[in-house]
């Protein structure tokens, strides 16, 4: 007797998804005589493919800005990143250029951490390319990301079929 039926949930699929997502960065101080820790709010929009199965996975690049303070001063950035996501692991790089409109730095930031396509939990480490003695900023960077809501979404591949 064949198998006359197949076991798929109706969300289940490849998707292209568009988002907008709001994030918190948090950089610790590395000597607090000279700074205090740097904190910001990131506003953004993730594209993003989505494979949505038992195993969910996720691509995505994303563009934001980030508004933040440091010792008193006003810092901000603007961020390109990308990354993948399996099983909740999450892997990717960002390349970040921040001002407090007196300097400047251009970082390039490896980071790995926990989450998939709707949110994040990640710590980057930041390599700086311009700048070396920007001092708002150190090389570490905690970030906690979620999308706020879907601008747009399509499904690319599916049941049926």
């Amino acid at each position: 007797m064949g198998q006359d039926t197949l076991f798929y949930r109706q969300d289940w699929g490849e998707f292209v998804k568009h988002d907008l997502f709001i994030g918190y960065n948090g950089s610790p101080t590395e000597n607090s005589q000279l700074r205090d820790n740097y904190h910001s709010i990131e506003l953004g929009i993730w594209r993003s493919k989505v494979l949505n199965y038992n195993h969910p996975a996720s691509a995505s690049v994303y563009f934001s800005q980030e508004l933040g303070l440091a010792t008193g001063d006003f810092i901000h950035g603007t961020k390109f990143g990308g990354q993948v996501t399996a099983m909740m692991y999450i892997l990717g790089a960002e390349v970040t250029h921040h001002t407090d409109y007196d300097s400047h730095s251009v970082t390039f930031s490896p980071f790995m951490g926990i989450g998939a396509y709707s949110f994040r939990a990640i710590f980057a480490w930041r390599l700086r390319f311009t700048n070396k003695d920007f001092l708002p900023l150190s090389a570490l960077n905690v970030n906690v990301s979620f999308k706020v809501f879907g601008i747009k979404s399509k499904k690319v591949r599916g049941y049926p079929y």
